[in-house]
This record gives structure tokens, sequence and C-alpha cells, in this order.
């Protein structure tokens, strides 16, 4: 009997989830992809190298340094939330609507360390948002994936309302604290 390896270092679908297309029915759900890259893909490489240039934002190139400079110690997963596609053996950085990195440093807690919408479609860019509720809809994805799991993240200031209003609560006895925590 002869066993085939199937390793695959492609993107894999995850999950599906659902944001707002204002463009199509503002007060109806599209379905949308959850999918996990991989750092060892030269195709995922080449995505996220790719949308990290059109994003044209310091920060989608600090996701790039990170994704192919893995942190070893930690068990690390790099979603994107994107349109569906046929295949995710070459993902299309145009479809990419959201990133997410998040590590997994102790047993019942796991950190977001990187969230970031593509920024054609930030809640700051409200005249040309065709669609919305990408954060909202990754830190659901985590809520399901990892139910067991308490949820943390250093915040900016201007996050901070978004991360309150998905029930993440200030670590310390500062109401301002940029730490906080989504307890399972």
């Amino acid at each position: 009997m002869q066993i085939k390896n199937q390793i695959s270092f492609k993107a894999q679908y995850v999950a599906c989830a659902k944001i707002k297309n204002k463009e199509k029915c503002p007060h109806q759900l599209e379905k949308v992809d959850i999918i996990e890259l991989s750092s060892f893909d030269e195709n995922d490489v080449e995505t996220v190298d790719e949308f990290s240039k059109n994003w044209k934002q310091n920060i989608s190139s600090a996701y790039y340094r990170v994704f192919v400079i893995p942190q070893p110690s930690w068990k690390t997963h790099y979603y994107a939330l994107t349109l569906p596609q046929d295949t995710y053996y070459k993902s299309n950085p145009e479809n990419i609507l959201g990133i997410c990195t998040i590590s997994e440093r102790a047993n019942d807690v796991i950190n977001i360390d990187f969230l970031q919408t593509n920024p054609k479609y930030m809640y700051s860019n409200k005249k040309n948002q065709k669609y919305t509720n990408i954060g909202t809809a990754f830190i659901n994805f985590l809520k399901e994936q990892y139910p067991t799991k308490k949820i943390r993240l250093l915040s900016t200031q201007e996050a901070m309302g978004f991360y309150l209003k998905n029930n993440f609560i200030p670590l310390g006895n500062r109401p301002n604290n940029p730490c906080m925590m989504w307890n399972a």
C-alpha cells in the first residue's frame, strides 16, 4: 500500500463570513471567505507582497515583513478575508478585503498581532466605502474559531471604539488602556 503525502502550502479556505456590500444591498449581508495564508508558499508571499504595495500604507508593508519572517516560538496564523474565488492556489490580491495575524502564546489566550481592513474600505473612507463590517467579520470568526480562548490585543486610540463595540474590555483600571481582552 502506497501512502501519498498531500501536504499543501497554498492558501487554505477556513470559513465563510458575512459583510455588507453597500452597492448591492446595504441591508443584506454578503458571503465572503476567510483563508489562511502560508509564509512557506511562494504564491502566498507574492500575494501578500502585492497587496502590501497596493495598500500604500506603512502598516501593510510591516505586515509583509512579519509574514516573511515569522516568529518561530509562537504558533502564528495569517488570515485574509477575501471575495470568493474558485481556487486559492494563487489568491488574487485585488480580492483581499482585510488581513489578520494571530499568535497562540499561551494555552488559553490568542493575541491579535495585526488586523487591518483594505484602506479602500476603512471606516474613515466613508464616501468610497463599498464593503463594511470587515473588522467585525474577523472578530466574529476568531470568537467562533477559538471558542475557549481569550483574545488579547494592543489597540490604537483610534480603534478602541471598534474593539469596545465588539465586547473587548481594557485591561487594568485605566479605561484608555490600549491593552484589551475579550473573554471566552
